[in-house]
């Protein structure tokens, strides 16, 4: 037979249909035995026909345990029952489960709860029928585990944001908020929810939003940290912030998005600047006390000088007595408030028979003889009580071997800040001698008693000059000592270096701590050698340095120039050097005070960056930005500055500009309420914040009138106030609105022409036609009745709808156009309106009200208004559903407002135009809108679901002021 295959290809495509097979069946086990998920294929009676062993080592069993026998005989019951009826599901209607999460707790070392996706699929034969049901397992438990660990750190990150005092935020590569924490949200006074999603513009002032912007930007352009500190001014408030901005970048280092973190800095800067005041304070303190010390020196040169003389000529005088009063010594000592010894010079030895150390802690009382020992205590408590500082005395002491000793003692009271007595310093001189010498002189010969009288007379006048002269010496080097102290404290705990020089020694006499902290070198290294600090000063102040330093011309000299630590920090100094001379002129010492001023240099860097920013602002803005110095009470608003833009907008150069008394000369300022011209705002227009905005026109010399919108901002700067203002040409969109309102008012006019013109006609032809059909069937009615017929019922069907047609055509013609409108006026209008609205809707409550006096309303405001009380009316019995309609018209001149309100269902309101939520097309109330723009009026809508609907609709009449505006309009859209 022809066509058909021999023998030989028969076996042949056999042999190759086996060879398919063979291979198939190759790759099946290969499929199975290296799949990484598990594979399992059951028959229709869900038992296992194939498994690979991925799947089988999920149980704890072989592939051969599980080989004919049911999911419910190797796994436990709870998942062996899910897996057996979603397997009965598939074999029954052949759908396909896809990566259903299951979950299971199995035995075993490895066991515990584990997670798979499972996926089951039926099985097809040659003829479409189903013969079983495939499995893919694939095991997700570590994958589980690793979201769980996610989930927890991003929690624990979440809280540690929410907890830190920072404020932390997180934005995206187009610098839109993605998370921020409360802290950072509070300062904006909304919660963070209301943050995510929006950028800086939408918080800040659109100079800051900017140069935060700018910033981002750079950080995610050059993938660095950068850590600054800044100063803005927000509402007229200062607050200077620390801000560092980190990227995060990508697994292949693409700029994702950044997080910042700052701080409020405020509080540190402002101390920053008390501390910096506090250090001119201490400077000019410093260099006073230097030219008090100075004197005194002097003065004290001068007692030495004195002192020396009186010395001299006291040993003269006391020749005779050089075996009584030689080798004597002062005691001098230290109480405390007690009167115990703090301290006692070797002098005690002599005179109490103790050493030093043994008195330590003694009372001082306890040494006094018996009978002095009251009055002396009375007289130390009236000391203490009256704050005396200085006190001298005599009383008697009981030295060794209750020795008797005269003392002579001089005391320096010292007390703390409250008051309260401190220490005394005494010094006491031994007068036992001098008692012995007068007493034997007494007893000498009475030949001799006059003259050794005499001469002991003279001998106790010059003994107290001595003793006065070394009261006030020893009251002077005390006086040294606490000055000297006071200034150790005040040099070792202030930020600047103070250091003093011995020009002749060449060698540091002192240098203060801060030395250490603000060069980081020791206070040593400097004294070794004093001129090892010129090795830190910078490479390119280095020449101007030595030249200055080593000149040394004049008594003072300040210099700035910058170091390198050797933490390589590079800090800004500015040293005073003052060098002091002696009496002969001669330079014998330096002293001199370094602060560290790096943070003064940086913030005088940015200062000069942002003062360069704003000059590029301010001279390529297209805007108009002029600076006015705000007028007292009846003088002229002065010009200051104006960049180019602001210029063009004048039509006048600057030097003409300067040279106006008044610049409001050539400004109206326009009310946009009632378009009416005034001159510009005073003083008493300007917000509480110091901010004003408002809309002028200026007069070119040109002849030409732009209109111009103007934001202000109040600035007082070295106790000059200051208006900062951005001008912006608003012209073009002045003209772009008044030809929008002309054309819409245009249309709008159009249509209610149409529909008079349709509601004329309706009533024309529908009344005659209706008239005339009437009388027809008057006239064959009668016929049937001529004919004998009996009356049928049809007649009166026609008449009723011939009746309906009627009430309907002019209902539709009132809607159309009202004639109450043109005859009775807009008022009646109104309230028949509402009396329709009532008749139509029995069952909604209904009231009007006129508020105010009334007066004359302009027919296009007239036609307007009752077209949305029309369409409110109208939406109201269509959507409300509800129960109370109040209407109310007020006269408010210039003002003309109409309310309509009802208590029904409400809506939810779109927050940009104000219309329902819901998808409808809303025709209605846009049509009001645009009415109510036509006219130049407002119309605002207020709804909460559940809570009815308020419709204010208002217009403003216009007065004979705004009729320059309207002229200029309407001249713009002709020359248009």
């Amino acid at each position: 037979m022809a066509g058909k295959p021999s023998y030989a290809e028969l076996e042949k495509r056999v042999r190759e249909l086996e060879d398919r097979c063979s291979l198939l069946a190759v790759n099946m086990d290969s499929f199975f035995v290296d799949a990484p998920a598990g594979i399992a294929l059951h028959d229709k009676e869900c038992r296992y026909v194939r498994i690979n062993k991925t799947l089988a080592e999920f149980s704890g069993y072989s592939v051969a345990d599980h080989l004919g026998k049911y999911p419910h005989e190797v796994l436990p019951a709870p998942l062996a029952d899910k897996i057996e009826k979603g397997l009965r599901k598939v074999l029954a209607t052949g759908e396909v489960a896809c990566n259903r999460e299951i979950s299971a707790e199995l035995p075993g070392p490895l066991g515990g709860m584990r997670h798979w996706l499972h996926s089951q699929f039926p099985v097809y034969d040659c003829q479409g029928d189903i013969v079983g049901a495939g499995v893919i397992v694939t095991e997700i438990t570590e994958v589980k585990r690793l979201l769980a660990e996610v989930s927890q750190k991003e929690l624990f990150l979440r809280l540690l944001f929410q907890n830190l005092p920072q404020k932390i935020f997180v934005k995206d590569a187009d610098s839109r908020y993605l998370y921020c924490n409360e802290k950072f949200s509070q300062d904006l006074g909304i919660t963070p929810d209301e943050i995510v999603g929006k950028k800086d513009e939408d918080f800040f002032p659109a100079d800051i939003a900017e140069k935060f912007l700018a910033d981002d930007q750079r950080v995610m352009a050059f993938g660095k940290t950068e850590d600054t500190e800044e100063v803005h001014t927000l509402e007229g408030l200062g607050w200077a912030v620390r801000t560092v901005k980190a990227p995060v970048v990508s697994e292949e280092g693409t700029p994702v998005g950044l997080i910042g973190i700052f701080h409020d800095i405020t509080d540190r800067k402002q101390a920053e600047a008390a501390l910096a005041q506090y250090q001119n304070g201490l400077e000019r303190l410093i260099a006073d006390r230097t030219v008090e010390l100075q004197a005194t020196n002097t003065l004290l040169l001068k007692e030495i000088a004195r002192g020396q003389d009186l010395q001299e000529e006291l040993s003269r005088s006391e020749r005779k007595y050089r075996e009584v009063v030689e080798g004597s010594e002062d005691l001098i000592t230290q109480l405390d408030s007690q009167g115990r010894f703090l301290f006692v010079n070797h002098a005690v030895q002599n005179i109490f028979g103790l050493e030093p150390e043994e008195c330590l802690g003694l009372s001082a009382f306890d040494f006094v003889h018996p009978q002095d020992r009251r009055k002396t205590q009375m007289a130390f408590e009236e000391w203490r009580r009256e704050r005396r500082k200085v006190a001298v005395g005599t009383n008697r002491m009981l030295g060794s071997n209750d020795q008797v000793r005269f003392l002579n003692w001089t005391c320096n009271f010292h007390y703390d800040p409250d008051g309260a007595l401190l220490y005394v310093n005494g010094i006491a001189r031994d007068m036992t001698e001098l008692q012995k010498v007068q007493e034997a002189l007494r007893q000498a010969c009475a030949g001799q008693e006059k003259r050794i009288a005499e001469q002991t007379r003279e001998l106790e006048a010059k003994v107290a000059e001595l003793v006065d002269s070394l009261a006030k010496q020893r009251e002077t080097e005390a006086d040294l000592r606490e000055s000297e102290e006071r200034f150790r404290q005040i040099a070792e705990n202030i930020n600047s270096v103070f250091w003093i020089r011995d020009l002749f020694a060449e060698q540091i006499l002192y240098i203060s701590p801060a030395y250490e902290r603000i060069w980081g070198r020791t206070s040593e290294s400097l004294k070794l050698n004093p001129d090892s600090w010129l090795d830190t000063v910078h490479p390119e102040d280095r020449d101007l340095v030595l030249a200055r330093h080593f000149s040394r011309n004049g008594r003072e000299q300040v210099l700035e120039y910058r170091i390198i630590r050797t933490d390589h920090a590079i800090r800004w100094i500015r040293a005073t050097t003052i060098i002091v001379c002696g009496q002969s002129g001669s330079k014998y010492r330096e002293v001199g005070i370094a602060e560290d001023i790096t943070s003064y240099m940086n913030i005088l860097d940015r200062l000069r960056e942002s003062e360069s920013r704003y000059r590029t602002f301010f001279e390529t803005s297209t805007d108009g930005i002029s600076i006015y110095e705000l007028p007292e009470a009846g003088e002229g608003k002065k010009f200051i500055d104006g960049n180019a833009s602001y210029q063009r907008l004048a039509g006048r150069g600057k030097d003409e500009l300067l040279a106006l008394a008044d610049i409001r000369i050539f400004k109206n300022f326009i009310n946009k309420q009632t378009g009416a011209e005034s001159i510009c705002p005073s003083l008493d227009s300007i917000c509480e914040d110091g901010r004003c905005t408002g809309m002028y026109s200026w007069v070119r010399q040109d002849g030409r009138e732009n209109y111009i919108e103007c934001r202000g901002n109040r600035l007082t700067i070295d106790g000059m106030e200051l208006m900062h203002c951005v001008h912006r040409d608003m012209t073009p969109v002045k003209l772009a609105e008044e030809k929008i309102r002309h054309l819409s008012r245009r249309i709008i006019e159009s249509t209610e022409e149409e529909q008079k013109r349709i509601a004329r006609d309706l009533h024309d032809e529908f009344g005659q036609r209706l008239l005339a059909m009437r009388h027809k069937v008057d006239i064959l009615q009668k016929k049937f009745v001529a004919a004998g017929k009996s009356e049928m019922p049809e007649f009166a069907e026609i008449d009723g709808l011939i009746d309906t047609i009627g009430t309907v055509v002019r209902g539709t013609t009132n809607r159309l156009r009202p004639d109450l409108l043109d005859t009775l006026g807009f008022l009646a209008t109104l309230k028949w309106g509402m009396q329709d609205f009532a008749e139509r809707n029995p069952l909604i409550r209904t009231s009007i009200e006129i508020v105010g006096a009334e007066k004359k309303i302009m027919p296009e405001f007239e036609i307007a208004l009752y077209r949305v009380f029309q369409e409110g009316l109208t939406n109201i019995a269509k959507h409300a559903g509800a129960k109370t309609v109040t209407a109310r018209l007020i006269f408010s001149y210039p003002s003309l407002i109409l309310t309509l309100a009802d208590d029904g269902l409400g809506f939810a309101q779109d927050p940009v135009s104000g219309l329902p939520m819901k998808t409808y097309d809303g025709l209605g109330l846009r049509s009001m809108q645009e009415r109510m723009l036509a006219i130049g009026g407002t119309l605002v809508i207020r709804s909460r679901r559940g809570e009815g609907m308020v419709l204010r609709a208002e217009v403003c009449q216009p007065t004979p002021q705004s009729a320059p505006l309207s002229m200029f309009m309407l001249s713009g859209l002709i020359r248009s």
